[in-house]
């Protein structure tokens, strides 16, 4: 487990616990050293937080002994943010403006999950150097607060993270969802082949936000995993490794990701170089196929029945 001490702070706050990313992390510290908050999905040892109506100094925590906040709060459904522009607008930067300056107030470093989709996805292999151009407000709603991280705090980080896949049987894993559709004996399921990024495993990505903070490291990172994929490659390593336990008529068709009904057009090309963060450690990022391997070996259950 996680430890971290540093000028006598060794806590880290976590805003928005309850996620796909936030569950992963709080397992991987010392729960003496994690406080973590929810607003709606509520869980053991999580403290209830609506940003929006209230501060982080009325929670039940000694803020003087955190080192770092980890900002995972917010509305993260790109529709969803556009459909209700006004009420994303409140949580994705409102609250979390005034979320910041209690931060700065009480000299805690700011650990921020932004996304990939601050690119507008015309050219890939991004680096963090790359000029920015976010197509969707919720993209949009997010490079606004990293603008404010840079130019309020000296000490910041902020995540750009591509799309998080894990193991669990969870609604915000991919591969489960995908894998509910096998096995439920959908004949033809279509995956965008010209939507292409950097899937990343979410245990990576959990050790990688603790190493940085560890490591007393500072600035802009791009966290995805080894290879660029599109969502029919990423299905069909999925698919490989069901077959090999049972032979199902299940085909993957291409199509393009506009083919998909959104409010919004998005990017294609969103693929993440990570060199940045690659040459700070010494850390084997796990491959799809790695990970499709090990999930559906432990659903095998699921496949036979």
């Amino acid at each position: 487990r996680f430890y971290y001490m540093c000028e006598n702070k060794s806590n880290i706050l976590i805003l928005g616990g309850s996620g796909y990313l936030g569950r992963n992390l709080i397992k991987k510290i010392d729960s003496n050293l994690v406080d973590a908050t929810y607003n709606n999905n509520a869980f053991d040892g999580g403290i209830k937080f609506d940003a929006t109506n209230e501060s982080i100094s009325q929670l039940p925590v000694n803020i003087k002994k955190c080192s770092h906040a980890v900002i995972l709060l917010g509305e993260t459904n790109p529709d969803t943010c556009l459909k209700k522009a006004n009420i994303s607008e409140d949580i994705n930067v409102s609250s979390i403006k005034n979320i910041l300056e209690e931060l700065y107030a009480n000299k805690i470093t700011p650990v921020f999950a932004s996304t990939e989709a601050v690119f507008d996805g015309e050219i890939g292999d991004y680096k963090e150097s790359d000029a920015t151009n976010p197509l969707m407000l919720y993209a949009k709603q997010k490079y606004e607060i990293e603008k404010i991280i840079r130019n309020k705090f000296s000490k910041y980080i902020i995540l750009r993270i591509s799309k998080v896949y894990g193991y669990e049987e969870n609604n915000g894993n991919i591969l489960y969802s995908w894998f509910q559709q096998i096995t439920r004996g959908d004949s033809n399921i279509k995956c965008a082949s010209d939507f292409i990024s950097s899937p990343v495993l979410v245990d990576d990505v959990s050790e990688l936000i603790l190493k940085l903070i560890k490591n007393n490291h500072h600035g802009v990172y791009h966290v995805g995993g080894p290879h660029a994929m599109s969502r029919f490659d990423m299905f069909n390593a999925l698919l490989n490794e069901v077959k090999k336990y049972v032979n199902i008529d299940v085909r993957s068709e291409k199509c393009s990701i506009d083919d998909f009904q959104t409010l919004e057009p998005r990017p294609k090309k969103i693929n993440l170089n990570t060199d940045k963060l690659s040459n700070l450690f010494e850390y084997k990022l796990h491959t799809i196929e790695e990970v499709c391997k090990k999930f559906v070996e432990d659903n095998c259950g699921a496949i036979k029945g």
